[in-house]
């Protein structure tokens, strides 16, 4: 009789902490579920900033074009006026016609 109770004290001791483990491992599972949760919103988050940023440096690329493009009709515009006014030089003899 005294060897069954001592079996069935190991046995609930066993069980006690097997529990002990159990409840340890459950609220760590928790923990990590929220750091998952907490990762997967920042991971969104993120997402959005790179679509955002993405969007912005089409939108800039897209000025920097037309930007361009009117740099270049000036450039032209400029080197033509300079011709024509080398080509007219009213202070010249002649008026400067060549």
């Amino acid at each position: 009789m005294e060897q069954v109770k001592e079996e069935n004290a190991r046995l609930e001791a066993a069980i006690s902490k097997e529990r002990f483990g159990h409840a340890r491992a459950e609220q760590e599972c928790e923990k990590l579920q929220a750091r998952v949760t907490q990762l997967e919103a920042r991971e969104r988050e993120v997402d959005a900033a790179i679509r955002d940023a993405s969007a912005e440096v089409a939108q800039l690329t897209a000025v920097v074009a037309e930007a361009e493009k009117v740099r270049a009709e000036v450039t032209i515009r400029g080197y033509l006026n300079g011709v024509n006014n080398f080509l007219y030089m009213p202070f010249l003899p002649g008026g400067g016609k060549v």
